[in-house]
């Protein structure tokens, strides 16, 4: 697939089918995420956890059902955005992979793991895509960890302990075939000559 096919294709998938996402494709996934700009070139700061575990995403779901009863909170997030039903909602939307990208914490450049983590996220979401999958960012599961850490079930990683999960990505098949967006100016840009 072309870039800028993919880029017109590129949409937040929140419906799959049963179907597996193949080792194949994971591992063309894991090699853009490999491929991802990154500060100072410090790979070694990254961690992408694989989770194909359903029980495993049912724990990890706790925190964010608990946030998503909290309809102020959800409120101020979704902004003018529909709500979704407490109870019908599941954080990872029946997706048969998560990745998740954790990044050690250190004050050396504050901030660089939010922008480290969103170039690896952004190449695996461009690469499901040109695979024909549908994914989605996965980020307020992990937050509300931080909002109920009574409820964080981070530990399922076995991450090192300075690292932190900061974002996800789910995927899987989607149940409609990919098709063009229309692309528009959603950003006022202003540009100095």
């Amino acid at each position: 697939m072309e870039f800028f096919d993919t880029i017109k294709q590129r949409k937040s998938t929140r419906v799959f089918t049963d179907e597996p996402v193949s080792d194949k494709e994971l591992k063309q996934i894991l090699i853009a995420a490999n491929a991802a700009p990154m500060g100072s070139a410090r790979y070694d700061n990254l961690r992408i956890s694989v989770v194909k575990n359903k029980n495993m995403m049912e724990k990890l779901s706790v925190a964010m059902e608990k946030m998503l009863q909290d309809r102020t909170k959800m409120k101020a997030i979704a902004g003018s955005n529909p709500l979704p039903p407490i109870k019908a909602f599941k954080p990872f939307y029946g997706a048969p992979v998560v990745l998740i990208v954790s990044h050690k914490m250190h004050d050396v450049q504050p901030g660089i793991e939010y922008t480290n983590v969103g170039c690896v996220c952004e190449n695996m979401h461009l690469a499901a895509t040109a695979l024909g999958l549908g994914s989605c960012y996965m980020w307020g599961v992990f937050e509300s960890m931080r909002l109920y850490p009574e409820l964080d079930a981070s530990s399922l990683l076995e991450l090192p302990e300075d690292y932190m999960p900061i974002m996800g990505m789910i995927v899987g098949h989607p149940i409609t075939e990919p098709n063009e967006r229309e692309m528009k100016d959603k950003i006022p840009t202003r540009i100095f000559e």
